[in-house]
């Protein structure tokens, strides 16, 4: 038996992330209707970054949480950037 068959592969599964994007995407897309859903935009990013952050912390797959609020966080505020953007905010 070889040496590498001995380690366990440890497999990572990166749902938490794909549901977080989705999310992201769904409330991203129903703030961007009305004229002054930035608001609602920001408000629902802050808490969804929040609530990443938080499960990183305490909960399970903590790696797939911090990934999440990582990447949410950081596509969330150029989302916000161009919405404003495109209503003339900046």
């Amino acid at each position: 038996m070889e040496e590498k068959d001995l380690i366990p592969k440890r497999e990572y599964n990166y749902k938490v992330v794909g549901i977080n994007l989705v999310l992201l995407v769904g409330y991203t897309l129903l703030s961007a209707i009305p004229s002054d859903g930035i608001i609602i935009d920001a408000f629902f990013l802050f808490l969804h970054v929040l609530a990443c952050i938080i499960l990183s912390i305490t909960g399970p797959s903590r790696l797939q949480w911090l990934l999440s609020g990582l990447l949410v966080s950081v596509i969330g505020f150029s989302t916000c950037t161009g919405i404003l953007g495109r209503h003339g905010g900046i």
